[in-house]
């Protein structure tokens, strides 16, 4: 079982001198995180290459949204740049999100600037041997106005791709928010997916609390035949060392 650490979300505002270590010490070998271009990318390689840390994935320019036609050269362009600071890390995965609503356009006209941006983005990752994962965001609690929540659309959305260099990023706190029924949706589309979060229902916290038992959902996900990460991707309540100990422990090994 393959856990990554997402250092923006538990450690939020540390720096990454501080925050990577602290990972390590807790026992995991991998780490994720939101923003590159904040970060002097340079001290994150040399620390992640001395503490023999993983980079499973990054964001791609969230500032830059797919869902708008007069952004689809920017949008390109920001892919290639997030992708070039994933080679420098041996990153071979990278997020992307579906946009938030435009004022003035249509979903309909969302989805159609969507649709292309990502057809024309696969060239660029086949070149590079990258994945892009698209995640869908619940919209009744975080997220309002983002185009993509349900994985019913995120999984439609794939077959307008028809590419397995793009595939969902399957959040299953947000799923659990938008659609329940999780494992059934898992066992029905696991091909299509890439990457998986973990965080508490509700609340976004630790995951050792609230209404998902992980311990048997993520066995069962990993009983399937996923081989990929667990990216535990949540906003600690209580001390983020303490609650990372706890999930070591109370999370499948293997």
């Amino acid at each position: 079982m393959n856990y990554s650490v997402c250092t923006d979300a538990l450690f939020h505002g540390e720096p990454i001198e501080k925050s990577l270590p602290l990972v390590k010490e807790c026992g995991f070998d991998a780490i994720e995180f939101w923003t590159w271009w904040d970060k002097d990318m340079k001290l994150l390689k040399e620390l992640c290459d001395s503490l023999e840390l993983k980079v499973v994935t990054f964001c791609t320019d969230f500032r830059i949204n797919p869902g708008d036609a007069a952004h689809h050269d920017h949008y390109l362009e920001g892919l290639s740049a997030s992708i070039e600071e994933a080679k420098k890390l041996n990153c071979s995965t990278l997020i992307a999100q579906a946009g938030w609503n435009i004022e003035g356009i249509s979903f309909e006209k969302h989805e159609e600037s969507l649709t292309r941006v990502m057809k024309d983005a696969v060239p660029i990752l086949k070149k590079n041997d990258m994945t892009l994962i698209l995640e869908p965001l619940n919209i009744i609690t975080d997220h309002p106005g983002y185009h993509m929540s349900s994985g019913a659309h995120a999984f439609s959305f794939l077959e307008k791709i028809q590419d397995d260099h793009i595939k969902i990023l399957f959040d299953l706190y947000h799923q659990q928010i938008t659609d329940g029924n999780l494992l059934d949706t898992v066992t029905k589309n696991l091909s299509k997916i890439g990457h998986f979060h973990v965080a508490a229902v509700p609340g976004r916290i630790e995951p050792t609390v609230g209404e998902l038992d992980y311990p048997y959902i993520l066995k069962t996900i990993e009983q399937l035949g996923y081989e990929g990460y667990f990216g535990l991707e949540y906003m600690p309540k209580r001390d983020a060392l303490e609650t990372l100990r706890e999930v070591r422990t109370a999370f499948p090994k293997s």
